[in-house]
């Protein structure tokens, strides 16, 4: 079931996300954020898809409500490690496992 006010979903967009590495699980991996490089109607249109997926039913986003969201800073070192390929290399190698 989709929440209500898609506001999260639109910061994990914005802003990227990382995925805490643990003992039993050291992966590094992370999400870019996209605040950079989709227009507010590209990251509406991304949150719509996300939020419909797996056959829930949540209205659409558009975006004026993306406009709304404040800027957030990226996670730190995702765009970095996009840059050296490293999350290709993590991938790969995770593969392998």
């Amino acid at each position: 079931m989709p929440q209500d006010d898609p506001w999260s979903l639109i910061r994990v967009i914005l802003a990227g996300a990382r995925l805490a590495s643990l003992d039993k699980a050291p992966f590094d991996l992370g999400m870019p954020g996209f605040a950079w490089r989709l227009s507010d109607e590209g990251k509406a249109h991304l949150a719509t898809l996300v939020r419909n997926a797996w056959g829930d039913k949540a209205p659409p986003v558009d975006a004026a409500k993306v406009a709304e969201v404040p800027a957030v800073p990226e996670v730190p070192q995702v765009r970095k490690l996009l840059k050296e390929g490293d999350i290709h290399k993590a991938d790969e190698s995770n593969a392998q496992h």
